[in-house]
């Protein structure tokens, strides 16, 4: 977890282990989740090519 808020910003302590920022309420754990998922979700897309196109040069080579 970041030691500030993503939201408004205020400090948070190290040890801070609530899930809601205490000033603004807002969701430390799931703030920004979507957009977190759809990037991680790229980046598997991309590696999964990436693998696509190394196992296909095996099997070209097979024959």
């Amino acid at each position: 977890m970041q030691s500030k808020c993503p939201k408004c910003g205020k400090k948070l302590s190290i040890f801070y282990i609530k899930q809601t920022c205490n000033e603004c309420g807002c969701d430390l754990l799931n703030y920004n989740r979507e957009a977190e998922l759809e990037k991680d979700a790229e980046k598997a897309e991309a590696e999964f090519a990436m693998l696509e196109k190394v196992i296909g040069k095996f099997k070209r080579n097979k024959k």
